[in-house]
């Protein structure tokens, strides 16, 4: 019996080892095979990796959570930008969670002291999600998506989850999609009945609908004490709402309280200062006036 113990032990080991070993050699079809394995081993359907800021808990029937294991330590501009940014005690919040990647590095920002809030209204992300959160004390997970109205809507999720939008705007480009329904309401309503506390940083990847989630928000974006906002901008997922590119963008600029102004990201942790929208991809750093400060210097003024 305590052999039969010890074999499992061992196998059990070696199966949590498998999915690393099988993405950092790259091998061909070894997402496939990792894929496979995780239908029929419970262990391998709540993973725990590592994580800047932390860990995090994916299913890896779901190839979303691969990428990351294969570079489990893996920083870029975003991470970056988002440093500067917070301070410990601030509330965030992040829009588009997906597996939890921004939720976690926000989380190590804003302290034990600050607060996020995150929200993902697809159904198969939820259970990893909650148990990131439980393991990190200082996060609220919201399963909802964010519009500008209340309502329950159409939610395409192709393979690539990480496009997944109200909009089916991927012509399969991520795989097969399937459709599913999500319940959606607006920050500004939750915000007004104290659900959650108005932030200080908000960090929104919702594929094309980013122009709708503000203006669900503009009492909470047009406010005296506005966050800090950094989005996508998308030609394609964009397009699949019926608007242009700098949709976003020109809503925030149109605020009068905050004054925004507005910082192209680029790698490695660069803000390049820009007043319209001239690329096809990229993420925007909108910061209130009130807030610039939070910048150095250099960027602040437009440094590039």
């Amino acid at each position: 019996m305590k052999v039969e113990r010890s074999e499992r032990s061992r196998f059990g080991e070696a199966l949590l080892l498998l999915p690393r070993a099988l993405l950092k050699r790259k091998m061909r079809g070894g997402t496939r095979l990792l894929e496979l394995f995780a239908g029929h081993a419970s262990a391998l359907q709540s993973y725990r990796t590592p994580v800047p800021g932390g860990s995090l808990y994916v299913d890896l029937r779901n190839a979303s959570g691969h990428s990351q294991i294969a570079e489990p330590t893996s920083i870029g501009a975003e991470h970056r930008i988002i440093k500067r940014c917070v301070r410990p005690g601030d509330v965030a919040y992040d829009i588009g969670a997906n597996i939890g990647i921004f939720t976690v590095w926000l989380s190590s920002l804003v302290g034990e002291q600050g607060r996020v809030i995150a929200f993902e209204p697809n159904p198969a992300l939820l259970d990893g999600l909650q148990r990131t959160a439980g393991i990190l004390g200082n996060v609220d997970l919201i399963a909802k998506g964010l519009a500008e109205k209340d309502g329950t809507f159409e939610f395409f999720v192709p393979d690539d989850d990480t496009m997944g939008s109200m909009q089916n705007w991927t012509r399969e480009e991520g795989g097969k999609v399937a459709t599913l329904q999500c319940e959606v309401t607006t920050i500004d309503k939750i915000v007004a009945a104290g659900r959650i506390p108005m932030p200080d940083i908000i960090k929104c990847d919702i594929e094309g609908g980013e122009f709708h989630c503000f203006a669900g928000a503009k009492e909470t974006l047009g406010s005296d004490n506005a966050p800090i906002v950094l989005f996508e901008a998308n030609i394609n997922s964009t397009r699949g709402y019926g608007l242009g590119i700098s949709a976003a963008m020109e809503f925030l600029a149109g605020l009068d309280g905050p004054c925004y102004t507005f910082f192209r990201v680029c790698e490695p942790d660069r803000l390049e200062a820009i007043s319209s929208i001239d690329f096809l991809h990229g993420n925007i750093l909108a910061v209130p006036k009130l807030r610039l400060d939070r910048l150095d210097r250099q960027a602040a003024d437009g440094w590039t």
